[in-house]
């Protein structure tokens, strides 16, 4: 299903925070220094996000950049829509 708006920017940093959401998360909050105020780790979300995708194997990418071209044709699929 597709909703007007959401599906159009649909990029390999989308998948990437959809399917290592949890991973970035902690990573930012390693960089704040442990805090789990998320108003802290915040601002070291963008870098926990690089740090995650240059840690990611030739396998991994290869799976999200086909997850990407699905998301494009089909939509982002609705268990990730409602989260």
């Amino acid at each position: 299903m597709k909703i007007p708006g959401f599906n159009l920017n649909v990029t390999f940093d989308t998948v990437v925070q959809t399917k290592k959401k949890a991973e970035i998360q902690a990573e930012a909050k390693e960089l704040a220094g442990g805090i789990e105020d998320s108003k802290k780790w915040l601002p070291h979300y963008q870098t926990a996000k690089k740090n995650i995708k240059e840690q990611l194997t030739n396998e991994e990418k290869a799976i999200i950049e086909e997850e990407v071209k699905v998301w494009k044709e089909v939509g982002i699929p609705r268990k990730v829509q409602a989260q």
